[in-house]
């Protein structure tokens, strides 16, 4: 007599296994009957018989009602993961598992067949609490006859659960298949983790005061390779990130927002595969910054993306803990940039602090910041001016080629949303290496040259724009320069102050604004050899006057003969430029310029 295997029972007997299994719960990592079509085709033809195969209905975490179905994914996340669209070993159309409950938990997965067993690929769980609806417990309204005081009492219950919706969300995590038991949550197959949170506190100055990051649900999910929060805080133990992005709106509790040092050390568990990092308005905004230590020198070789939204000091303080590789921008924006931001990033990003080493692993981008790109900032930007510091990667004279196609095409282009992704790329050009990018102010206050001495001695920071040799401005009219005439020229030269090494200025649509600094602020700029004046090829000409810019050949080249030692002469190069004016001193420009 021949052993009964389990291919030999009848269908019938099959099914009641397929039935007994269930469907899978994705919540615990719990396949349920999915283990079957990996043993074979005829397995799998028993389990897509069965009713319910195609959708249905489980319970979930908390015994909550959660809806399942099999969809195909979005083209969107077909390209983003690489995902094939067939099944390896069946040749058919790979299908996500989809679950959704009454609540607020939305959990997929594709299960791939593989060698006689189900990997569960693309994990993903988004947890969004506007989906959250109050039943009459929740809301303390009761069931019978509605008077106004009803109403107000009802309106006062739905204003608290806004004050704390960041709770709802907490709930899930701790949710139980039966009362008494730990929470049931199983992380270890995520790969993509999104959660979302209303703006919990509208009023900052009530709530929030009380919350504690060692409070805040922790997550063990060492498969997981994105992670997205909005308006919600968690601790997390990943050590295979590859992008993090949180947000924190500006009207959530102020005190709502992540320990430097903590997320720090969050990011250090990862810093070999992270590649994307966002972090806006997420940080503390503590004094003790400055004061606290860091593992210094912390390499982050894949690094590409990396958009920091805090206050200055928090910028800085990650800049001096942190080596990137070569060739990636930086975009910091936020409350508080100015131009002494500005200095102290560059020097930041000038002089590495101790402990950084430079190798063939963990390519290390040493020296100055040398060239500035100045232009208008985003239009949701909420800033003033937008500038990106690089370093040139070549003398001036052999990437002047470079240089004037950049100023020509590039340099006008605006970032449209503010949040630096757009001119992280616009200013990637061969001979430039963008290092950061970063908000600043446009006012005369905020260029004040710093004082020789500050309270602890000799300023550190007053040299960190010394080494400034190229600039590029946007200068038209109605962008940037688009206050009074008088108003933009004195903010330009308390800017050109600040950079008395200048040797080559590209102004792009040169406005009299512009050029003013240049012929009355003779001493600021004793250094300056090349002035580059143009527009776009297809643009309309731009107007320049011919008197204007004849003065400023006059006086330059007097400067340079009563400055003997310097070693230069200085040249006008003008492109796309209409001379407008007397039309003798049209013909000297004409004479003594380069076109």
């Amino acid at each position: 007599m021949h052993p009964t295997t389990l291919l030999s029972l009848p269908n019938e007997l099959l099914i009641k296994i397929v039935e007994y299994l269930g469907p899978p719960d994705i919540s615990c990592c719990d396949p349920g009957w999915l283990v079957l079509p990996a043993v074979c085709r005829h397995l799998r033809a028993v389990a897509e018989s069965v009713p319910g195969w195609d959708s249905g209905t489980i319970l979930g975490p908390g015994n909550i009602e959660a809806a399942y179905k099999w969809q195909y994914p979005d083209d969107w996340r077909t390209g983003r993961t690489g995902v094939s669209w067939f099944s390896p070993n069946t040749g058919t159309g790979t299908k996500e598992c989809h679950v959704s409950d009454s609540q607020l938990g939305s959990w997929r997965f594709t299960p791939i067949y593989k060698g006689g067993s189900v990997e569960c690929r693309e994990g993903l769980l988004s947890l969004y609490d506007i989906r959250v609806k109050l039943d009459a417990e929740e809301t303390g309204s009761e069931a019978g006859g509605e008077s106004e005081e009803d109403d107000t009492d009802s309106e006062v219950e739905e204003a608290f659960k806004l004050l704390d919706r960041r709770t709802v969300i907490d709930r899930y995590f701790n949710l139980s298949s039966l009362h008494g038991q730990p929470p049931r949550l199983n992380y270890v197959w995520l790969t993509s983790l999104n959660l979302s949170c209303g703006i919990w506190n509208p009023n900052p100055n009530q709530s929030g005061v009380d919350f504690s990051f060692a409070n805040v649900p922790l997550i063990v999910a060492p498969a997981l390779q994105e992670l997205y929060l909005n308006n919600y805080i968690i601790d997390w133990r990943s050590e295979r990130l590859a992008t993090l992005d949180i947000h924190i709106d500006g009207g959530t509790a102020p005190s709502y927002r992540y320990p430097p040092l903590l997320l720090f050390a969050r990011l250090c568990d990862s810093r070999l595969t992270l590649e994307k990092l966002s972090l806006e308005r997420c940080l503390s905004p503590t004094a003790e910054l400055i004061e606290t230590t860091a593992p210094a020198g912390s390499a982050f070789p894949r690094l590409c993306t990396f958009h920091l939204s805090a206050v200055h000091t928090a910028a800085l303080w990650f800049c001096q803990r942190m080596t990137f590789s070569f060739g990636h921008t930086l975009a910091f924006t936020g409350p508080g940039f100015s131009a002494t931001s500005l200095r102290h990033l560059a020097y930041a990003f000038s002089h590495p602090v101790t402990g950084r080493k430079q190798t063939e692993t963990f390519p290390i981008t040493p020296g100055e910041i040398n060239t500035l790109t100045i232009r208008e900032p985003g239009r949701l930007s909420g800033a003033k001016c937008t500038i990106t510091a690089s370093r040139s990667l070549s003398s001036y004279s052999d990437m002047r080629f470079n240089s004037e196609l950049y100023a020509r095409n590039r340099v006008s282009r605006l970032d449209r949303y503010g949040f630096g992704r757009e001119i992280t790329n616009l200013d990637k050009v061969t001979g430039l290496e963008p290092a950061f990018m970063t908000d600043v102010g446009w006012d005369v206050s905020e260029w004040e040259p710093l004082p020789l001495l500050d309270d602890k001695g000799p300023c550190t920071y007053r040299s960190s724009l010394l080494g400034v040799q190229q600039v590029f401005i946007n200068g038209q009219e109605g962008r940037l320069f688009k206050r009074a005439p008088d108003i933009d020229s004195m903010i330009w030269t308390a800017v050109l102050r600040n950079l008395p090494n200048l040797r080559v200025l590209y102004i792009r649509a040169p406005s009299p604004a512009t050029l003013a600094p240049l012929s009355a602020e003779l001493n600021s700029l004793p250094e300056l050899e090349l002035l580059w004046l143009g527009r776009g090829p297809g643009e309309p000409k731009q107007d320049v006057d011919a008197g204007q810019l004849l003065d400023i050949i006059h006086r330059r080249s007097n400067l340079n003969t009563r400055n003997t030692g310097t070693g230069h002469t200085f040249r006008v190069h003008m492109e796309n430029i209409r001379l407008v004016g007397d039309a003798a001193q049209v013909q000297e420009v004409h004479r003594l310029c380069e076109f």
